[in-house]
């Protein structure tokens, strides 16, 4: 039986086809090569080579990454449909809080201020001869995307808008933009209080070549030191709407000719001992 047996597998390796495909088997799975022989034996070699495809290593590689990215993705899918759904409960329950935000926003107070700064013609001028640029931020609009985050954030004041006016330094040896104006818009659910931080940074470049147009009359001693002082008229934090109409104005009182010419007076005074 064994020599007959061996005749038979003489026979079958004589053809060039099955020879090659044994080798394969033989090469890439040494202990499936009696089981495929008998295939080949028994039912040719085109059934041998269609149930090789289960055990042909490429195919085994790509059919588990296949199922590694289908158990990823789902994986992926639940976790994002569990936190979709965790994200909807969290903003169900606090709808009330996010309507009366919202009304907050619509009727915004952040316009009043915007206006006030406009009224000034002195403040227009100046921002003009920064060219600046007028930039909105619903600040609100992020923590909606981030819900988990809400819970928090309503226990204390929520930075619900920002508005910037910016610009680009002047001076070849700064590239960032620079924030003239600043001023940030607060909620707290407490008192229902609408609260402002503003931040004025009046542009002052130690060259004075880069000096913005409306500033180039005036000495960089005193444009630094106008500077610092409209830094100081926010560190008293958040103000009113009645606090922050106050400190513009006061900026505007720092951006005056009269201002200048009054410290200079001064200058000149102590210079020449009078």
């Amino acid at each position: 039986m064994k020599k007959i047996f061996e005749f038979k597998v003489f026979d079958l390796l004589q053809d060039k086809e099955n020879a090659e495909f044994m080798d394969k088997v033989k090469k890439e799975n040494p202990e499936l090569y009696v089981k495929f022989l008998n295939i080949l034996s028994n039912k040719g070699i085109n059934v041998a080579k269609e149930k090789y495809e289960d055990y042909d290593p490429n195919r085994v590689k790509i059919r588990n990454e296949r199922e590694k990215e289908l158990r990823l993705r789902r994986k992926r899918e639940n976790t994002k449909e569990a936190k979709t759904a965790k994200n909807k409960e969290l903003l169900e329950k606090y709808k009330n809080e996010i309507d009366e935000i919202e009304n907050v926003i619509y009727s915004s107070k952040l316009d009043i201020i915007d206006n006030k700064l406009k009224s000034y013609n002195i403040i227009s001028e100046y921002l003009n001869s920064c060219r600046v640029k007028k930039r909105y931020e619903n600040n609100f609009n992020k923590l909606l995307k981030t819900p988990e985050n809400i819970e928090y954030e309503l226990r204390g004041s929520l930075l619900l808008e920002s508005i910037w006016y910016t610009t680009n330094s002047f001076s070849l040896w700064e590239s960032d933009k620079i924030n003239i104006i600043h001023i940030q818009h607060f909620y707290n659910f407490k008192n229902k209080q609408s609260t402002f931080y503003p931040r004025f940074n009046l542009y002052y470049d130690e060259f004075e070549e880069y000096t913005i147009p409306v500033d180039r009359n005036k000495e960089s001693e005193y444009l630094e030191k106008r500077r610092a002082y409209a830094n100081d008229l926010t560190k008293e934090g958040r103000l009113t709407l009645d606090e922050i109409s106050n400190t513009i104005k006061k900026v505007s009182i720092l951006l005056s000719d009269e201002m200048y010419k009054e410290w200079k007076f001064e200058q000149d005074l102590n210079k020449y001992n009078l």
